[in-house]
């Protein structure tokens, strides 16, 4: 994924983690891919589906506005 692909991404996930809509985050993913976390990496679609709806979407994140991406990461 190029650095345009992933700031593509990101730009869409900001949109839908402002409007809470988890399904369209997960529109990203699929069983074999892993998010990395503070707590270390998650690997599958429920564990992936937990990490937004229990993490981001319990937390202050709806008042995200811009996000900086710092590192990426390829499983390649």
């Amino acid at each position: 994924m190029s650095t345009e692909q992933t700031a593509a991404v990101v730009r869409r996930r900001l949109e839908v983690i402002r409007t809470g809509d988890v399904a369209a985050i997960m529109e990203d993913y699929t069983e074999e891919s892993t998010i990395y976390t503070p707590d270390g990496p998650v690997k599958g679609l429920e564990a992936i589906r937990a990490v937004f709806f229990d993490g981001f979407f319990a937390g202050p994140f709806a008042e995200v506005h811009s996000l900086e991406v710092l590192r990426q990461d390829c499983d390649c």
